[in-house]
């Protein structure tokens, strides 16, 4: 029995011997060593041209008097500066634009033009007088109402209202020998000629009959006995609608190239109508052919680029180039600008000025 317990007890230190041993070290893997060919250097890539700093934009009014718009207003010969009391860069001559124009408070305002034609955006102040015409009827005088072809000058602006100088026809003649001057809400005032009837803005008459003008020259009364206030010039009879008479005097309306006038007139200086006798109407005016410089290249982009102006040191950043439009790219590049005409764009660079886009801009557009 004890013979036993002394094999087990050896045979448990043989075990406990056994799990306190520490394994055999594993055989080292084996090393691969893979030699891969020499890197092949990148192509060299030119880098793109860096983008020039953008000149600020033309500052429009900061108090608004009256804001205008017009989807066809013809911009024939408007000059536009890079701000007040600048030259002007360029000038304009288009017959359809779009046009959006800010008129600042004071005598003279400050008018601001953003307008759009079919191949650029443009802004700017208006250098000179901005062609303005009456877009509805009103008096302008007790016996005138300006027409729609009526040119008419701002002279100042207030909120909601603009003075106007409007030039009467050349066949009426006020006995102050002044111009016409009023002052009209905004909504008087247009950026183009619209259609209406001037006389609309007299009171309603009926008329008795109609007689024409008598003479060269008639004098025009405040009343029936009353002071001289105009007089008409007439080259051709005048038709004139007589709503009353009264101590050798008619109340007589009548439509001139320009607008209508009413008031009473001498009944010696009328005649009976005559069928077919008419008044004359105004002359017509030209365009001048889009022209641009020589250019070295050409470039035509698929979206806008932006179009800044050059005066002498200052520039300003005045729109920018419509998608599709042809640049003419005329002048190398200077300070990462090139200097640009536009094709079809309607507008004439000024002396001492040029327009102009950046060079990275126009990179990878294509020549048309």
């Amino acid at each position: 029995m004890a013979r036993k317990s002394s094999r087990v007890a050896w045979a448990g230190a043989l075990l406990a011997c056994a799990c306190n041993a520490e394994p055999p070290p594993k055989a080292a893997e084996p090393s691969f060593r893979v030699d891969l060919p020499p890197a092949t250097p990148a192509a060299v890539v030119a880098p793109a041209a860096p983008s020039p700093s953008r000149p600020e934009g033309v500052r429009a009014p900061a108090a608004v008097a009256c804001t205008l718009h017009a989807e066809a207003f013809p911009l024939e010969y408007a000059k536009l500066a890079l701000g007040p009391g600048r030259a002007p860069y360029v000038e304009l001559n288009v017959a359809r634009g779009v046009a959006d124009v800010a008129v600042g408070e004071g005598e003279p305002p400050l008018v601001h033009v953003s307008t759009r034609t079919k191949a650029v955006v443009l802004e700017g102040v208006v250098t000179g007088p901005l062609p303005l015409h009456p877009a509805r009827p009103f008096l302008a005088t007790p016996h005138f109402a300006p027409g729609p072809e009526a040119p008419a000058v701002l002279v100042s602006a207030k909120p909601g209202a603009l003075r106007l100088k409007i030039e009467a026809p050349s066949a009426l003649t006020f006995a102050d020998g002044r111009g016409i001057v009023a002052e009209r809400p905004c909504a008087d005032v247009g950026l183009q000629k619209t259609r209406f009837d001037p006389s609309l803005a007299f009171p309603s008459r009926v008329a008795k009959r109609r007689a024409i003008t008598k003479g060269k020259l008639v004098p025009l009364f405040d009343g029936p006995q009353g002071k001289r206030v105009a007089s008409l010039t007439v080259l051709e009879a005048l038709e004139l609608d007589v709503f009353e008479e009264r101590a050798g005097h008619a109340l007589v309306r009548s439509k001139l190239a320009g607008g209508a006038v009413e008031g009473w007139v001498s009944a010696a200086d009328l005649a009976p109508f005559a069928p077919g006798v008419a008044y004359g109407t105004g002359g017509a005016g030209g365009m001048r052919p889009d022209r641009h410089e020589a250019s070295a290249r050409h470039a035509r982009c698929d979206r806008d680029v932006p179009l800044v102006a050059r005066q002498g040191e200052e520039r300003a950043t005045v729109g920018r180039v419509l998608a599709g439009a042809l640049m003419h790219l005329v002048t190398g590049p200077r300070e990462g600008y090139v200097g640009v005409s536009v094709e079809g764009s309607g507008i004439f660079v000024a002396d001492g000025a040029r327009l102009e886009v950046a060079e990275a801009d126009v990179a990878g557009c294509p020549a048309d």
